[in-house]
C-alpha cells in the first residue's frame, strides 16, 4: 500500500476525530474525586486537564494502557487542539494494540505540530506491528530523512524489526539493507545480536565473504556468544573447510558441553573427513542431548551405515524422518497461519473489512485451535462496530484458552460497553480485575 506520511496515512481508512471544543463532553469527564478543580459555578478548573494528563502519562510509564486510554482520552475532549495529549493518546492505544484509533491520533498530532519525530516514530511501529513490512520501511525513511541527526534509539530497535519481518517473508535482501541500518545507530539492541543476524541474512544471500566478516564483527565484540559460534562454524562446513569447521564447533562446545548442535555439527565433519568412529560417537551424543531434533539422526544414521552397520543405521534414518515430517507439518503450519493473519491485516489496513473478516474466518475453520487468529477476528470486529460479534469470538475464546480468562474478560467488558449492555459489561469488568481491555498487539503481528 503506497503511503505518503505527509498526514495522508491511511487516508479514507478512519474517520478523524473533530478538533472542535465540546464543553458537554468535557463535563462528562470530570470524576467524583476531582470536585476541588471545579469553580464556584461548577465547571471545569483549569488545572484538572493538565492533572490527568500527568495521570495518564503515569498510567502508560507503568505498563497500564488500557487505564491510560481512559484517562486521555478525556484530556483530548478538554484540549483537543494539543498535540502532545494525541501523541500520548495514540502510544496508549498502541500499547493496547488498538492500531487503527493510533493512527488517528497520530495523524491528529502531526497536523497540529508536523516536524514531530515521536509521533512518525509511533506511525511506523504501527505498522511494524501490523507486519507491514513495505509501510513501516517508508515511515521510517520519512522520518529518518526529516531528522537525519537524531540520537533517538527508537531507530536502531524498529530497524532490528524490521529486518526480522522482512526476513520472516523472505524478502532477504530488504533484511540485510534494514539490519545495516540497525547497527549504523545507537540503540537497546545488543551489537553482537545484529551482526549475528547480518552474517545469517549475507549467508542466505550467498555473500559469504561478508558474512564471514559479520560473524567476525559479533565475535570480536563477544567471543563467547553461542550463535554465533555456531553460525560461523555451519558457513565454514557449507564452504568444505572442515578443520576450521571443526575448531569452531570445539569451541561452542566449550562454551556449552551441553550444545547439541555443535555436537551435530562436528558429527558432520568427522563423517565428511571419513572418520566414521568418531562421527559415531559424536552423532549418539547429539542424539542424547537431543532426542527430538532430527538433524542428528540423520547424521547418525548415515555414520553407521556407512561404517557397515546398516541395520541401527536404517533405524535412525527412519526417526530422522518421522521427526522431519513433524516439523515440516508444523512449519507448513505456522506459514499458513502467518500468511492468513498478514492477508486479514493487509486488507483491514486497505479499507476492506469484510474480506479481513472473511479471511479470518477462514483460517479459524481451518485452525480452530489457535488463539490468536480469534484474537484478532476480535479486534477487527471491534474496530468495525460489529461489537455483538466481537462478544461472540471472545466467549467462545473463554473455552479455547482459559489461562487467558482475565484478558479475555477485558475484552469482553468493552465490547459489551460499546453494544450497550453496560449491566453485563460490568460484571466481565469485574471478572477481568476491574478494568476492560483491547486486544494486545501482540496477538496482530504476521511475524
Amino acid at each position: 500500500m503506497p503511503i505518503v506520511l505527509e498526514l495522508t496515512l491511511l487516508a479514507g481508512l478512519f474517520t478523524l476525530p473533530s478538533a472542535a471544543y465540546s464543553p458537554a463532553q468535557a463535563e462528562m469527564c470530570v470524576p467524583a474525586e476531582v470536585d476541588g478543580n471545579l469553580s464556584p459555578d461548577g465547571r471545569l478548573g483549569e488545572s484538572l486537564p493538565r492533572e490527568r494528563l500527568e495521570n495518564g502519562r503515569r498510567l502508560l510509564e507503568e505498563g497500564k494502557p488500557d487505564r491510560a486510554v481512559a484517562e486521555l482520552e478525556c484530556v483530548v475532549r478538554l484540549l483537543p487542539g494539543d498535540a502532545e495529549t494525541r501523541d500520548l493518546l495514540g502510544s496508549a492505544y498502541l500499547g493496547a494494540g488498538r492500531w487503527p484509533e493510533a493512527v488517528e491520533q497520530y495523524e491528529q498530532s502531526l497536523l497540529l505540530e508536523p516536524r514531530n519525530e515521536r509521533v512518525r516514530l509511533g506511525i511506523a511501529r504501527v505498522f511494524l506491528d501490523a507486519g507491514l513490512a513495505d509501510e513501516a520501511d517508508q515511515a521510517l525513511a520519512t522520518a529518518a530523512a526529516m531528522f537525519s541527526a537524531s540520537p533517538l534509539p527508537q531507530y536502531n530497535q524498529f530497524y532490528f524489526s524490521l529486518a526480522e519481518i522482512y526476513a520472516d517473508a523472505g524478502r532477504v535482501g530488504n533484511a540485510r539493507d534494514a539490519m545495516e541500518a540497525a547497527i549504523a545507530r545507537e540503540g537497546p539492541i545488543d551489537p553482537v545480536i545484529m551482526y549475528k543476524r547480518l552474517g545469517d541474512f549475507l549467508t542466505h544471500l550467498l555473500e559469504l565473504d561478508a558474512a564471514h566478516e559479520a560473524y567476525a564483527r559479533a565475535l570480536t565484540i563477544a567471543s563467547d556468544h553461542l550463535p554465533a559460534r555456531l553460525a560461523r562454524a555451519a558457513l565454514y562446513l557449507a564452504e568444505g573447510r572442515l578443520d576450521e569447521a571443526l575448531a569452531e564447533y570445539q569451541q561452542a562446545l566449550r562454551l556449552d558441553p551441553d550444545a547439541a548442535e555443535a555436537s551435530s555439527g562436528a558429527a558432520e565433519v568427522h563423517f565428511r573427513a571419513n572418520r566414521l568412529v568418531e562421527a559415531v560417537t559424536e552423532a549418539r551424543r547429539a542424539v542424547a542431548l537431543a532426542p527430538e531434533s532430527p538433524g542428528p539422526h540423520y547424521v547418525l544414521g548415515r555414520a553407521l551405515q556407512f561404517a557397515g552397520r546398516g541395520e541401527e543405521g536404517r533405524r535412525e534414518l527412519n526417526e530422522y524422518r518421522r521427526l522431519q515430517d513433524s516439523v515440516l507439518a508444523e512449519d507448513h503450519r505456522e506459514r499458513e497461519i502467518h500468511a492468513y493473519q498478514s492477508d486479514a491485516i493487509a486488507r483491514f489496513y486497505q479499507g476492506n473489512a469484510a474480506t479481513a473478516i472473511a479471511v479470518l474466518g477462514n483460517a479459524i475453520s481451518e485452525y480452530p485451535e489457535v488463539p490468536d487468529l480469534r484474537f484478532s477476528l476480535g479486534l477487527v470486529l471491534s474496530q468495525s462496530g460489529r461489537h455483538a460479534e466481537a462478544v461472540e469470538t471472545y466467549l467462545k475464546l473463554l473455552d479455547l484458552s482459559p489461562e487467558a480468562a482475565d484478558r479475555i474478560h477485558g475484552h469482553l467488558a468493552r465490547e459489551l460497553r460499546l453494544a450497550g449492555d453496560l449491566e453485563a459489561s460490568e460484571r466481565h469488568r469485574m471478572m477481568a480485575g476491574g478494568a476492560d481491555s483491547a486486544a494486545p498487539s501482540a496477538n496482530l503481528p504476521v511475524r
